[in-house]
C-alpha cells in the first residue's frame, strides 16, 4: 500500500538508494521486464508478498522463468527480497520455494534492511 511503499522508499532514500516502485506484480514484472530488456538489470528486488493483481509469489514466478528462458541477460539471477507482515515458518518456505533470496518482516527498520544490503 501506499504507505509501506513511503515508509520503505525513505529508508531506501536514506541509504543513498532511488527505487523504482510497482504497485502490483504485474508492474513489478514489467518494470523488471523492461529494465532487463534496454538498460542494465536491476541488482535487487524489494517484493511485497501480498500485492494486488498479481502477487509476490507469482511476480517472483515471472522472473525466475525469464531469466532461464529468455531475455537478452538469460542466465542472470536478481535477488529478491520478500517483504511480508507474515512471520511464520510456512511463508518464509514459501518464498524461498518460489525463488525469493532473502525475507524481511514489516515493519522494516534502517538497520535490518543495511545488514541485508551488505549481506547481498
Amino acid at each position: 500500500n501506499e504507505v509501506n511503499q513511503r515508509v520503505i522508499c525513505g529508508l531506501l532514500n536514506k541509504l543513498g538508494i532511488e527505487p523504482v516502485v510497482a504497485n502490483n506484480g504485474s508492474e513489478a514484472f514489467q518494470h523488471y521486464y523492461d529494465r532487463q530488456e534496454t538498460e542494465s538489470p536491476f541488482d535487487l528486488i524489494l517484493m511485497d508478498c501480498e500485492m494486488p493483481q498479481v502477487d509476490g509469489y507469482e511476480a517472483t514466478r515471472l522472473i525466475r522463468d525469464h531469466e532461464t528462458t529468455v531475455g537478452k541477460n538469460r542466465g542472470t539471477h536478481v535477488d529478491i527480497v520478500a517483504l511480508t507482515a507474515n512471520v511464520l515458518p510456512e511463508h518464509r518456505k514459501k518464498a524461498e520455494d518460489i525463488g525469493m533470496d532473502e525475507f524481511l518482516t514489516k515493519p522494516i527498520r534502517l538497520a535490518e534492511l543495511q545488514q541485508l544490503l551488505s549481506n547481498l
